[in-house]
């Protein structure tokens, strides 16, 4: 259930943005409105949809940030195809998985780098698959739309907040590597981790002897 604690607008009808957060936050502000008044509580329905595409943005951002096509309207054509995003998701996830751990490790040794949002795309499908089943007709016309039909959507959108606004909040956004301008040292060590040349247990070490060979120089 929305409290004080959490993020909403005064206003319902302000203008759209396209970020996540601003999704995430319009879902909250329509829940709110639901709880007020239970002649409003179709609007949980609204609230599903807005936290549904904050999901899909993020999805799209990370297929986007590894994928080797430039041309952003050829990828999007591909994720708007029946399971398309998901799809194109599946061929993310490992290279992402990497980035994100290549990173947070980064981070972990150089504390002003900056953090950005480490998802699991596992929970992304799982809230974007629940917070679906309320908005589409087939299970609207199959459920009776009673207190409880209303209480679990409530808690779907909920959830999803949880999970959505403790990621946004935490990092700077959804991103990767640029690896362009990095140091030739680090570069490599970055490409070979990438590449699968070096494992997990192997590139904390490396950072840390560049980080050390630094210092001293």
């Amino acid at each position: 259930m929305a409290n004080n604690l959490v993020q909403v607008f005064t206003e319902p009808f302000s203008p759209r943005e396209e970020e996540s957060k601003w999704h995430v936050i319009q879902a909250m502000t329509l829940l709110k409105l639901a709880e007020e008044n239970k002649k409003s509580r179709s609007l949980v329905v609204y609230a599903a949809l807005e936290m549904r595409q904050a999901i899909e943005q993020e999805m799209f951002t990370i297929v986007r940030l590894v994928s080797k096509t430039q041309d952003k309207s050829a990828l999007l054509g591909r994720c708007k195809k029946k399971d398309g995003l998901f799809k194109e998701l599946l061929v993310a996830e490992p290279d992402y998985t990497n980035r994100c751990y290549l990173m947070s490790t980064i981070a972990s040794e150089f504390p002003a780098f900056p953090k950005v949002a480490n998802w699991d795309i596992k929970q992304l499908k799982q809230h974007l698959l629940r917070l679906s089943g309320y908005c589409h007709s087939p299970q609207t016309l199959e459920t009776k739309l009673d207190d409880e039909w209303y209480k679990r959507a409530q808690k779907v959108v909920v959830e999803a907040h949880h999970y959505m606004s403790s990621i946004i909040e935490a990092s700077k956004g959804t991103g990767s590597l640029i690896l362009d301008t990095a140091k030739p040292a680090y570069r490599k060590v970055c490409d070979d981790f990438l590449s699968g040349k070096i494992t997990r247990s192997e590139l904390q070490p490396a950072l840390r002897k560049l980080k050390e060979s630094q210092a001293s120089g």
